[in-house]
């Protein structure tokens, strides 16, 4: 036999010994295969099953994300709004805080200048209380010396007084002489016999006139006295409007003033406050 043989009949003994094995092996593992296959599958569907259920939640979820994206994106919606109306407050409270500064640094600045006037009152007032006591005490001593000269002007004037009534007395000691004089220069005498001065007009006024009750007699005040020539027991016309009234007889003359008895001789007429006396009529 050819050795070619020989070794192709050796490699295909060898050959057919390891099919052989692999036959052995391949039914053996040929039922575990089928059951590792079915596992597989049976995996497989599972894992479809759970891919579907897995798709449905992711689906849920999706529907479920984009419901919160749209929530979210309204909330961000509203937050921008909101944003904005916060910038734009932020933006006027600034320029109220500007404001306030500036209205602050004024306050300050009139706070400063009030301040600053109130001292200067202060000192004004202090000057001013100063000045008043002084005025005060001055005025007190002046009251003082005011009293004082009051006190001396009192004694002065008592003695005036005094002297004035000497000066009086021998003023109608005086006067009485004067009468006399008069009278007799005027061709009259002291008899208490009415007479007409001739001497210079003497004019005056009726200051009020009055009825004596004693007497009945309607008396006269005149503005005239002894210091104008005036003389009891002289006899003066009354006249108004340049029209003859009455006549008058001086029953007392004092310096400056004197009283009369008024006649109106019978006639219905009425002598006045007012109406012009002379001493004759021209």
């Amino acid at each position: 036999m050819h050795i070619l043989t020989k070794a192709f009949m050796v490699i295909a003994t060898l050959l057919s010994v390891a099919l052989s094995a692999l036959v052995i092996a391949y039914a053996a593992n040929t039922d575990s295969i089928r059951r590792d296959y079915s596992a597989v599958k049976s995996d497989l569907e599972s894992a479809k099953g759970a891919l579907a259920a897995g798709t449905a939640q992711r689906s849920q979820q999706i529907v479920r994300l984009e419901g919160q994206v749209a929530d979210l994106t309204s909330r961000v919606a509203d937050a921008n709004g909101k944003l904005t109306a916060l910038q734009d407050e932020r933006a006027t409270l600034l320029r109220d805080k500007a404001q306030a500064v500036a209205d602050k640094t004024s306050a300050e600045s009139k706070i400063s200048e009030q301040t600053e006037v109130a001292r200067t009152q202060a000192t004004l007032l202090t000057n001013l209380g100063d000045e008043v006591r002084g005025l005060r005490k001055n005025e007190l001593v002046y009251k003082q010396r005011q009293l004082e000269m009051e006190d001396r002007l009192n004694d002065l004037q008592a003695q005036r007084d005094v002297l004035d009534q000497n000066y009086r007395a021998l003023q109608e000691e005086l006067a009485q002489i004067k009468q006399g004089t008069t009278t007799t220069l005027a061709g009259g005498s002291t008899s208490s016999t009415p007479f007409t001065y001739s001497g210079p007009v003497i004019m005056g006024k009726v200051e009020s006139v009055q009825r004596d009750p004693g007497t009945n007699r309607v008396l006269a005040k005149l503005s005239i006295g002894s210091n104008d020539r005036v003389a009891k027991n002289m006899l003066m016309r009354i006249i108004r409007d340049n029209q003859f009234i009455a006549n008058v007889v001086v029953t007392n003359a004092d310096l400056s003033y004197s009283i009369g008895a008024v006649d109106t001789l019978g006639k219905s007429v009425e002598v006045r406050e007012g109406d012009t006396v002379v001493s004759r009529l021209q």
